[in-house]
């Protein structure tokens, strides 16, 4: 009896979080994107923003289209790109705190911005912010008006000069490099890099994201960045996990939050 209490307590606490997860999403739409519908923003582009090296797997419509390509029918994946966008955003703010900087001072960087849809809704909301990808498939697909800040590269060889950008950003796209790229792009991310970065790291396993081909915890990545001189800033890591939205969200990234030497 006591088991059947516990299961069921259990199933309602994760029915309040999800309902609670919705709520706030839908507040988002209403308050950052002005009123615009979820379909409309989920137009902007798709919710991947992966980048390889172009001698990697394919990152063209065969991949593209059977995850996200009927976005603007999809209400759930229209809120996933609102609470991806705001994710995104506050984890921003939480870093520009940590540098003493205005978010909106900074400028900054999208590595594998797909189409470019946050790099669009940063420049929407005051930010100098650009992006890179390596799929040509899915920069020809971005937004007109903001094509002019996305650039064709990959993570292991960006198309930037030294120290270019205050703040280098990445969500999703590391683990989708080959491991013998994996040094190459935390070296190009610093570089690249005159204050801060933030990578997230999604460890999902090969067998069921066969375009994930480097998956491992996030010590393994800690240890790289090591011995290239940096170390993560647990202060800022414990900032951005113990932020009262990104805790509400369920905010699941494991990332290399550094402070540059």
């Amino acid at each position: 009896m006591a088991g059947l209490l516990i299961k069921h307590a259990g199933k309602l606490a994760n029915s309040w979080r999800k309902r609670q997860r919705e709520w706030e999403i839908s507040r988002i739409g209403r308050s950052l994107f002005r009123g615009r519908t979820f379909n409309e923003v989920a137009a902007v582009a798709s919710v991947d923003r992966s980048a390889v090296p172009v001698t990697a797997m394919p990152y063209d419509e065969k991949y593209f289209e059977p995850r996200y390509g009927d976005m603007g029918r999809k209400t759930l994946t229209a809120r996933r790109v609102l609470l991806d966008v705001y994710e995104c955003y506050v984890v921003i703010e939480v870093i520009a705190a940590r540098l003493g900087r205005a978010p909106s001072a900074l400028k900054i960087l999208d590595i594998g911005c797909n189409n470019g849809y946050l790099v669009l809704l940063l420049r929407e909301l005051g930010f100098e912010a650009y992006g890179v990808d390596a799929s040509e498939y899915a920069l020809r697909l971005a937004p007109e008006r903001v094509k002019p800040y996305l650039y064709l590269g990959s993570f292991a060889g960006l198309p930037f000069g030294d120290r270019t950008f205050d703040l280098a950003v990445s969500w999703g796209t590391i683990e989708h490099l080959p491991e013998s790229d994996s040094d190459s792009c935390l070296k190009e991310a610093i570089r690249v890099s005159r204050e801060a970065m933030w990578i997230g790291c999604d460890n999902v396993p090969q067998s069921i994201e066969p375009y994930h081909l480097t998956n491992y915890p996030i010590d393994w990545w800690e240890r790289k960045l090591e011995k290239l001189g940096q170390q993560v800033d647990l202060e800022l890591r414990d900032a951005i996990r113990h932020h009262p939205f990104l805790w509400k969200t369920q905010f699941y990234w494991d990332a290399l939050e550094c402070r540059l030497r």
